[in-house]
């Protein structure tokens, strides 16, 4: 008797807590917000460069073995074109860049009736990069490869006589270039770095009657080299 009274009750609560849990509002979560992009060097890059430049220039007389060296410096300036590729905190590249001079100097020669000096006005290399990235949008690398330059040599007496020889040497030396720096991306496109490079330029020799009427000549240049520079990267 009880159940046939209970069973009519529970069966009219139940659908009324069904029908108020259907009315209550449902909450479903915030979506997760997407994963943050991961920055990345790989990529085809151009870029311009300013600095300073300092150079050692050698004048080495033979037979008669006698030396002078001139020093000088310059501001110098110019463009970079690049690729990197990395993989996972390394980065591998390659880059090539050109650059404007006018590392200029002039001193006596052992022989003190003339006037040695040399003219560098334009620098260049082919160089390897490799980096490592301490954090995603800074990298640390080092560099080398190839170097190119075009110097001028020239002797000139003060202009009085006997002394009339007056000699001109032009080269384009091929050495090796060696350095590193440091780049830091602020944008994911625009990066700036500051680069150090070393041009080991090498060893020319000018005939006899060229530098010196009697004597061949071993002009050697050394170039080193700071700048700041920015890249856009493609």
């Amino acid at each position: 008797m009880l159940q046939r009274i209970l069973l009519p009750f529970a069966l009219a609560v139940g659908v009324t807590s069904a029908s108020f849990a259907a009315d209550l509002p449902t909450y479903k979560a915030p979506a997760a917000p997407p994963p943050a992009a991961v920055f990345s060097w790989t990529g085809f890059y151009v870029g311009g460069h300013v600095g300073g430049a300092w150079d050692s220039d050698q004048f080495h007389f033979v037979p008669a073995n006698t030396f002078t060296r001139n020093d000088a410096s310059s501001v110098f300036g110019g463009g970079q074109i690049g690729y990197n590729y990395q993989i996972s905190s390394f980065v591998l590249g390659a880059e090539g860049d050109a650059s404007w001079a006018h590392l200029s100097s002039s001193n006596f020669c052992p022989n003190p009736f003339f006037t040695c000096g040399h003219n560098v006005d334009f620098l260049a290399s082919l160089r390897a990069r490799v980096g490592f990235t301490p954090m995603d949008r800074v990298l640390i690398y080092v560099t080398g490869g190839a170097a190119f330059a075009d110097i001028h040599h020239t002797a000139l007496p003060p202009g009085v006589a006997p002394f009339v020889f007056t000699g001109t040497y032009s080269s384009t030396q091929v050495g090796w270039a060696l350095g590193g720096g440091l780049e830091y991306a602020f944008t994911n496109n625009w990066s700036a770095k500051v680069e150090y490079l070393y041009y080991g330029l090498g060893t020319s020799t000018a005939a006899p009657g060229t530098l010196s009427a009697a004597n061949s000549t071993r002009v050697t240049d050394n170039v080193n080299t700071v700048n700041l520079g920015v890249n856009y990267r493609f």
